[in-house]
């Protein structure tokens, strides 16, 4: 695993981030025994710096975030892993995000949920994903 500390660019938001990378063969299960610990690793960065939104992409993913749309608390995307901060949840509607056709919802403490696609990165995302998309009403 490694942090990236990204410099400026004009494809970057523009907006406080922090950039992490797990090589892909942590993510896949025939290589990794505990996949629950990425998610508990991923909330205790979330209880730490309560962000106001986190996402977990990888290289497949053709992200169409933009900072507006962060600041706003609008969905624009959904990724393998989408966490929201409290003010999100309640911009996007508590309950609708509770409720999300999502392999696995998480409620945090501070109000912030997460919503996974699947168990693994490369798996079993797609069985969600239309749903996820009828529910936060974003083009499939």
């Amino acid at each position: 695993m490694g942090i990236h500390v990204p410099g400026q660019s004009p494809k970057r938001i523009d907006v406080p981030n922090l950039s992490l990378s797990i090589d892909e063969w942590y993510t896949k299960p025939r290589n990794y025994e505990s996949p629950e610990l990425i998610p508990e690793f991923i909330h205790a960065l979330y209880d730490y710096l309560s962000p106001i939104y986190v996402y977990g992409d990888m290289y497949l993913d053709e992200s169409v975030l933009s900072e507006s749309g962060i600041e706003r608390g609008e969905i624009e995307d959904l990724f393998w892993v989408n966490g929201f901060g409290p003010e999100m949840v309640e911009n996007l509607g508590r309950e609708r995000v509770l409720e999300a056709p999502a392999w696995r919802v998480d409620e945090r403490e501070d109000g912030g949920v997460f919503l996974w696609l699947s168990k693994y990165a490369f798996t079993g995302r797609s069985e969600y994903l239309e749903a996820l998309h009828e529910q936060f009403g974003l083009e499939s």
